[in-house]
């Protein structure tokens, strides 16, 4: 557990207060019993993460949690998905960065792996989408070209009337043949289109792309002053400075331009990831290496600069 989670916390008398204990059931339905959430307790929970502390409750529940599982099942997943969803916008809205930050974390924690025939549905419908717009945009250009012959534009029409039914026809077929085959034995029988295995955990981080927290510049620089801070606690022995020799000072220095270094690695990483730009990436790796001690001229910071413009 991360040293800014934390235990979480009791009322004077060492018993949780009502709103923790409801927080507390919250999270242990959605990993333990996700089919008992009922919409009247998503609206709930709504309710309550309005307020700072309540979010912060949350996500350090949720965050003790990774140390059992990491691979949650679909039902799981979703209900993950949102309930970060609803929190990470209310932090937005309140500038309220603590829990957001730990939610981005877990957000790259938490994953599940969908089944193998989803997959291949999923795979063919977004093929047979773009081969579909494809031969709209085809069928307009015909129809631009011809717009003052109004006998083949009635012809081009009901052709891309017919193909749309017959394509529709195809996806109900296929997802017919899907819930087949959840109902029977696998076999290995090669298909009509592929199926891509080198990749099959879906992570929570990438359906929560749009969230506005991650647009806001203090979020990234006070998410990262934290981490980097609970990096020192965990990592390096502070003494009185006054009192280390120029070797000590110079070796601490170093080991905080390691951890520093570290952090900026993984945060990077995450930007991109959650789709922030190039050059605020950049703007943000020459700031906290500024604040950090990390030299410019140095390798370090050229690998972090490589790391920046380099893609997913």
């Amino acid at each position: 557990m991360n040293s800014d989670v934390g235990e979480v916390g009791l009322n004077v008398d060492g018993v949780l207060s009502e709103n923790e204990e409801f927080i507390r059931e919250y999270v242990y339905a959605i990993f333990e019993n996700p089919f008992s959430i009922t919409h009247e307790t998503h609206n709930d929970f709504g309710t309550r993460m309005k307020n700072a502390d309540s979010r912060l409750i949350f996500a350090k529940y949720v965050d003790a949690y990774r140390s059992t599982t990491k691979c949650v099942n679909e039902i799981t997943f979703y209900n993950l998905l949102h309930s970060f969803a609803l929190v990470l916008f209310e932090c937005a809205e309140g500038d309220n960065f603590k829990p957001g930050r730990i939610l981005m974390n877990m957000a790259f924690t938490y994953y599940y792996i969908p089944n193998p025939s989803q997959i291949a549905l999923e795979q063919f419908l977004h093929k047979l989408g773009n081969e579909t717009d494809k031969k709209k945009q085809d069928t307009q250009q015909k129809m631009n070209k011809r717009k003052q012959k109004k006998h083949n534009k009635l012809k081009d029409a009901l052709i891309t009337c017919k193909g749309a039914f017959k394509e529709f026809d195809i996806v109900v077929e296929m997802k017919q043949s899907m819930d087949r085959m959840r109902m029977t034995k696998p076999n290995h029988h090669s298909t009509d289109f592929e199926v891509e295995t080198s990749r099959k955990e879906k992570y929570l981080y990438e359906y929560l792309t749009n969230q506005p927290i991650w647009r806001s510049t203090r979020f990234w620089e006070e998410a990262f002053l934290v981490s980097v801070s609970s990096e020192k606690e965990r990592r390096c022995t502070i003494r009185n400075w006054s009192k280390l020799d120029t070797e000590e000072r110079n070796s601490m220095d170093e080991a905080i331009a390691n951890i520093t270094f570290g952090q900026l690695g993984a945060f990077i990483n995450n930007m991109k990831c959650l789709g922030i730009s190039k050059d605020i990436r950049k703007d943000f790796l020459s700031k906290q290496s500024t604040i950090g001690g990390i030299d410019k001229n140095g390798e370090l910071y050229e690998m972090l600069l490589t790391q920046v413009g380099e893609g997913l």
